[in-house]
């Protein structure tokens, strides 16, 4: 079988493993280099010493000589976590890495790299891959494993299990630095990534939620039965932290900082208004979190009849995170008390008027949810297109389909 790629695009092979699946694939370390950023744990004489792991540019310029060298060879992989950036935000649709099934059976995949936009955390072989920016020779392959769409917490939970497993270190310095794991971290130091793993958990398995049984956790038993509607985990997360963090990054280790009595917590933390939120996050009530999130989406349910099966845009990656934006920009305009749990399904009725259906409008790229988010708020929130800071064809767009629908 001969298989014609394009430039960017790579032969992967599927990997399924308890943790979850990566793709393992051969990159060229020029070419990794450029798309790459490192934001590992750092452990210096015991004590917790900044965001990333501290690189040694001695080691690096050794490195950097063995690579030049006639013996150079690095047959372990470098793991990589595509899709989110610096910040720990998911990336826009069209700057995400994508595999796609060749032969499924197999295990063979296409890996499919849009752009040379840095989304690429390197988890775990930093050293080797940042030593080549210190040798000649730059157009070596490396083996790497490659995974999709995982959450920034799953990444450092990767990172302090082989490491963990390879040598005698500290698990606690790295879970307080970044909050690997809900089991060893009391819930007044968890960081909004932390608290979003927590509440994908517990909407993805509780009976009732609008998201039971549709968030694909990346495991091998996946709770997500054949046929269903289902969204990443990254997805939900991200939709969680736009409701309390600027930058979860910036957040994780603020509350994650040692000072004299212990980890800060989330006590230090300054609220935002923009993130409506974030009160709720600081004074640790994350049930006022659950339960807002809880009753949006049961309006949600309710309104547009969605069912286990349906297969709207409303369901799909950009639909979920549009409105989790329409929540934000509710709770910004609205007080947030009781009264406004009863007031969702009122204010959602007004986007019955859109058509979900009509997928190449929505599309699933950064345009189709950019639409999608300008349509919820004209429909729902009232705000005239020309006071989004559009420009002239997107507002003749938006008024095209309006005008398609006969509204």
């Amino acid at each position: 079988m001969t298989l014609e790629l394009k430039e960017n695009e790579f032969v992967a092979i599927k990997v399924n493993q308890p943790f979850g699946e990566y793709f393992t694939v051969r990159l060229n370390a020029e070419f990794l280099l450029k798309r790459s950023y490192t934001k590992s744990a750092n452990y210096d004489g015991g004590d917790i010493s900044g965001a990333q792991r501290k690189i040694k540019r001695a080691r690096l310029n050794e490195i950097g000589q063995f690579i030049d060298s006639n013996e150079a060879l690095f047959p372990n992989s470098i793991i990589i976590a595509a899709n989110f950036n610096k910040n720990d935000t998911l990336v826009e649709e069209d700057l995400r890495w994508k595999a796609e099934p060749i032969d499924e059976k197999s295990g063979v995949y296409k890996l499919t790299i849009p752009t040379d936009a840095k989304v690429c955390s390197v988890v775990d072989g930093q050293h080797r891959l940042f030593g080549f920016e210190y040798s000649v020779r730059k157009d070596m392959e490396l083996s790497c494993s490659v995974y999709l769409d995982l959450p920034p917490s799953f990444q450092a939970s990767v990172f302090a299990t082989v490491n963990f497993n390879q040598s005698p270190v500290d698990k606690s310095l790295a879970y307080n630095l970044f909050g690997y794991q809900l089991d060893y971290l009391d819930p007044k130091d968890w960081s909004p990534d932390l608290l979003a793993i927590n509440l994908c958990r517990y909407f993805s398995e509780t009976k009732g939620e609008f998201f039971c049984g549709h968030i694909n956790y990346r495991l091998s038993n996946r709770n997500v039965p054949s046929k269903y509607w289902v969204i990443s985990t990254a997805a939900f997360v991200d939709g969680v932290m736009s409701l309390i963090s600027e930058s979860p990054k910036d957040d994780r280790y603020e509350v994650n900082r040692k000072s004299t009595i212990g980890i800060a917590g989330r006590k230090v933390l300054k609220d935002d208004s923009c993130y409506p939120l974030r009160s709720f996050y600081i004074s640790r009530n994350d049930e006022a979190i659950r339960q807002i999130i809880s009753e949006y989406f049961k309006a949600l349910q309710r309104v547009f009849a969605v069912d286990d099966q349906s297969n709207i845009v409303l369901v799909k990656t950009i639909g979920i995170s549009a409105f989790f934006i329409l929540l934000r920009d509710i709770l910004k305009r609205d007080k947030v008390d009781s009264q406004i749990l009863s007031k969702f399904e009122g204010i959602l009725r007004r986007a019955k008027e859109i058509d979900f259906e009509n997928s190449n409008f929505y599309a699933s790229s950064t345009k189709g949810k950019n639409r999608l988010i300008s349509m919820l708020r004209h429909k729902v929130l009232e705000i005239p297109f020309e006071e989004m800071n559009l420009r002239s064809d997107q507002i003749a767009e938006l008024k095209e389909e309006i005008t398609r629908l006969g509204h």
